[in-house]
């Protein structure tokens, strides 16, 4: 808190005085920006094939991509190659951006911290404000146009993140808080025997979002055409689920304990602001812990129409060894070197 006063200050100097006239220091960034996207990209293959699956049909994640996924990182890529050739336009849209940006009428403050410091930053907000822009912010409309592309990102590394990913709402299916149950017991069961015990990944991931979009993955996995035919075989498996009573409670606790687990100042704020961006009530939080707390077999069979969607959307995303995806290049519709 004794470092607010240093924010407030920090803040006009960064966003308005930042020099974008050192052509050194720029091609540094720049350069600096590439190669941790790049390692980020590979060392956390799973995220990079999800995020790029769900560009396909989500327009909240094709924006992602666009500003922090592959299709930033080809951007990145143009500049670097080309940057002395682009350097000028690429100082030019530094500066489009900053003027569509720093709005009066586009802040928003978001704090958690202690009351006495809440009530002195009214003042300081206040005063920020004066060195922003009083112009209207403009707000185009964004068109998404959904695209199955069915990538496969060839790289260096001999392993492979496979993603399989669809969206459950788009088929009419409702969000329920016993999606919570059935990523635990998946972690633990389905995809765990298959792709960890007997398929030798890694590690295996699924998740039933809120918006809909969900998805299963696999993290450095020596297969890729085996792992898309469990993914596909989950909707089977889950119709005739079975377990015991001590097993699902401890899926329903594994559950619990995901939504329960502590947090500290700067998580509380953001999953507050979330919630009040996301328009995500108290009674739909308790809702959702209702559902997670009664769910059993039954609910879990009754999920089955869920992992159904993933099987029957044709959306994979790979990121792998070029021999693996050359070798499934049935399944991809583009095949592409990442990095």
């Amino acid at each position: 808190e004794d470092k607010i006063d240093f924010a407030f200050k920090i803040l006009p100097e960064i966003l308005f005085k930042s020099k974008f006239d050192d052509k050194k220091r720029i091609k540094e960034v720049l350069l600096m920006l590439k190669s941790r996207m790049a390692s980020s990209m590979i060392s956390a293959g799973h995220s990079t094939a999800v995020a790029r699956a769900e560009s396909y049909f989500s327009a909240s994640s094709k924006y992602i991509d666009e500003v922090n996924g592959i299709s930033f990182y080809d951007v990145v890529c143009d500049y670097a190659e080309h940057f002395d050739e682009k350097f000028n336009e690429l100082v030019g849209k530094l500066n489009e951006v900053m003027e569509i940006l720093f709005h009066k009428d586009n802040l928003m403050v978001d704090y958690t911290g202690s009351k006495d410091t809440f009530e002195s930053l009214f003042e300081k907000i206040e005063k920020f404000k004066k060195t922003l822009s009083d112009e209207p912010s403009a707000h185009d409309k964004w068109i998404f146009k959904p695209e199955n592309k069915n990538e496969g990102f060839k790289t260096a590394s001999q392993v492979q993140y496979v993603a399989k990913s669809a969206n459950f709402k788009k088929n009419g299916l409702p969000y329920t808080g016993a999606l919570k149950v059935l990523q635990v017991m998946m972690g633990y069961d389905y995809l765990w025997m298959n792709i960890r015990v007997k398929g030798g990944a890694y590690g295996c991931m699924s998740a039933f979002t809120r918006t809909g979009d969900s998805y299963m993955v696999s993290y450095r996995d020596p297969h890729l055409k085996e792992t898309v035919d469990v993914f596909n075989g989950a909707a089977d498996y889950l119709r005739t689920f079975d377990a015991s009573k001590r097993d699902m409670t401890k899926y329903v606790i594994g559950a619990i304990s995901n939504m329960d687990t502590p947090l500290n100042p700067r998580a509380k704020g953001l999953r507050s602001l979330s919630a009040y961006i996301g328009n995500y009530s108290f009674e739909d939080v308790q809702k959702e812990r209702d559902e997670v707390l009664s769910c059993n077999v039954d609910a879990i069979r009754s999920l089955a129409p869920y992992a159904a969607v993933i099987r029957d959307s044709e959306i994979v995303v790979a990121v792998g060894s070029e021999e693996k995806i050359r070798s499934s290049e049935n399944l991809f519709k583009i095949t592409r070197t990442l990095a």
